[in-house]
């Protein structure tokens, strides 16, 4: 199971990301084109659905200021990189032998208290899960990647995204 615990500051998956970043720095640097990392995309959270009320957000604070200080001193931007949820749902998956999880419940409410660094780019709930209960067929993947390139759009266009709202 992919845990937060698994993708924390140090790991092999969170270094493989700088080295990514690391990486098209270097190749923009050599065609002389600018590069900035505008966001984070997280969506995670299913496998952590047991954890005690706070610890998810706990983490997933500090993640985002771990990415946020690594990309900056890679790229030499300033400024907030943050970090755009996708809201998990599935936590009552039969797997999982649960019937409530924290996890949804503090991704949104970590982009309440800090608007600056979070933003959710919408909730999986309303999306056709494939029969484990967990994962998605890949029609709602794209679904969901329409919701987070809209997110990540208004981010760059200097816009908070409202993730259910409508205009």
């Amino acid at each position: 199971p992919i845990c937060i615990n698994t993708l924390n500051k140090g790991t092999i998956p969170y270094n493989n990301s700088l080295t990514a970043i690391t990486q098209v720095k270097a190749d923009c640097d050599a065609k002389g084109l600018p590069y900035v990392v505008p966001c984070i995309s997280w969506n995670q959270g299913q496998h952590d659905g047991a954890m005690a009320e706070g610890v998810y957000y706990a983490l997933l604070v500090q993640l985002q200021l771990d990415y946020e200080a690594d990309i900056q001193a890679i790229t030499g931007q300033t400024g907030r990189i943050p970090m755009i949820i996708t809201q998990m749902s599935n936590w009552t998956a039969p797997v999982y032998n649960r019937a409530f999880s924290w996890i949804p419940h503090e991704q949104y409410r970590v982009s309440i208290d800090f608007p600056d660094r979070f933003s959710v780019s919408g909730p999986q709930y309303w999306l056709p899960s494939n029969t484990d209960g967990i994962h998605l067929p890949g029609e709602s993947y794209a679904r969901d990647g329409i919701a987070l390139a809209g997110a990540v759009g208004e981010h760059i266009n200097g816009r908070k995204w409202k993730p259910t709202a409508r205009s």
